[in-house]
């Protein structure tokens, strides 16, 4: 299929209380446009402009965060909810411009449930010249792999042909621990195991990963990988981390179907240092999602761009009278002179919700081989190049009153839910 749009991070905030992190999804709105939540609604719950419920139900509803009005009065909500403050977010609803204010509502800071688990998607334009590595194709996030400090995951990928070859990039992993510590190393033409291949860095470049999600990490200094070859991305923690696996599982209204093979991801636990394969004994069968992103050499990036209707539409420029004043012809009277310019943009999705599930406990099956005495042929021949980050949506009403923080827990916690 064409897409527009890649994912670059996808950056969870999850906390107790609905207002825990009000300064912090500011924040958000602010840097990437919007912001994915959700809210429990019911009628009595709403009204033409405004929502709020105060009390224990769970989530029903998916909502998009776009802005804020810190002076919305607390006697504009609904009488079957109370708030105590004055204060309310701007959401994007789904039902049409036919609800609220032209399909958009007010909901109360003191809401229970809004804010309580945020999404904030950055997305780039697809480039048809990078090429994705990865295993992982299922939506399951129910598994995740423990890790304490010193731990590692690891993946292997057989370079694609091509003519000249490819420089990997970045790096893309998906996590449920805050401010994890990682080291990366990439490893060129690997035989049968990880760090079988040529180290391309003497020190692996490090990263901080702020927030649970998905993460992209940009690398530093490029690799160069030779066609048809092998290579391998070692990801290792310095603080304790837990990381999303792909595997097959049924629910109870819907199936995940992860179709990972043996020799694919793999992990070592800090007290023994020696690789594992994630597939697994006994039919379990796992992958880690970590993948790289390579570009091919000598290929000139294809940005792909919205191509114009038979019928070109026409943004109203005021507010419909009830009689029209002339009636529309069936077909346009003049054809498009240019390309459509206006970004895509995507709509934020609600994360299944997830259970940590414990560390494995099979023993590993196989040595790493030694590393190779010869030092590798080529070197890195272009720096990595700037990726674009998604602009605002909207226009925020207010200023953060703080930089987020976020404190790193030994357990993950709850996931998003749809």
């Amino acid at each position: 299929y064409d897409n527009c749009l890649r994912l670059k991070n996808a950056h969870w905030l999850v906390s107790e209380n609905s207002t825990d992190n009000i300064s912090e999804i500011k924040y958000m709105v602010m840097e990437y446009g919007a912001v994915a939540t959700a809210l429990y609604t019911d009628t009595e719950y709403r009204n033409n402009e405004s929502m709020c419920y105060i009390g224990d139900e769970i989530e029903n509803h998916a909502v998009t965060i776009v802005g804020w009005d810190d002076d919305y009065s607390k006697e504009n909500f609904p009488s079957a909810c109370s708030p105590s403050i004055d204060g309310a977010w701007i959401v994007k609803n789904s039902w049409g411009t036919g609800s609220g204010k032209n399909g958009y509502y007010y909901v109360s800071y003191e809401d229970s449930n809004v804010g309580k688990c945020c999404i904030a998607f950055d997305v780039m334009a697809t480039d048809d010249a990078i090429v994705d590595y990865q295993y992982d194709g299922s939506s399951s996030l129910s598994n995740i792999l423990s890790l304490k400090a010193g731990g590692a995951v690891g993946a292997m990928y057989q370079v694609s042909e091509c003519e000249e070859g490819q420089m990997l990039e970045s790096v893309s992993i998906a996590l449920a621990s805050a401010n994890t510590e990682c080291a990366i190393q990439i490893y060129t033409e690997c035989d049968d195991s990880i760090n079988s291949g040529y180290e391309a860095y003497e020190d692996p470049q490090t990263a901080v990963i702020q927030y649970p999600g998905y993460a992209t990490i940009e690398l530093n200094n490029p690799v160069y990988l030779a066609p048809g070859t092998t290579y391998a991305i070692e990801v290792k923690f310095n603080t304790d981390a837990d990381v999303y696996m792909d595997k097959s599982e049924t629910s109870d209204w819907i199936d995940f179907v992860s179709h990972c093979e043996v020799n694919q991801t793999f992990y070592h636990m800090a007290t023994t240092q020696r690789w594992t394969d994630l597939s697994g004994k006994g039919g379990k069968c796992r992958v880690a999602r970590l993948k790289g992103h390579a570009r091919e050499i000598g290929k000139d990036p294809v940005i792909p761009t919205e191509e114009p209707t038979s019928e070109p539409t026409v943004e109203p420029t005021e507010e419909p009278t009830s009689e029209p004043t002339e009636e529309p012809t069936s077909e346009p009277t003049t054809e498009p002179t240019s390309e459509p310019t206006e970004e895509p943009t995507s709509e934020p999705t609600t994360e299944p919700t997830s259970e940590p599930t414990e560390e494995p406990t099979s023993e590993p099956t196989s040595e790493p081989t030694s590393k190779p005495t010869e030092e590798p042929t080529s070197k890195p021949t272009s720096e990595p190049t700037t990726e674009p980050t998604s602009e605002p949506t909207s226009e925020p009403t207010g200023e953060p009153t703080s930089e987020p923080t976020t404190e790193p827990t030994s357990e993950p916690t709850t996931e998003p839910t749809s």
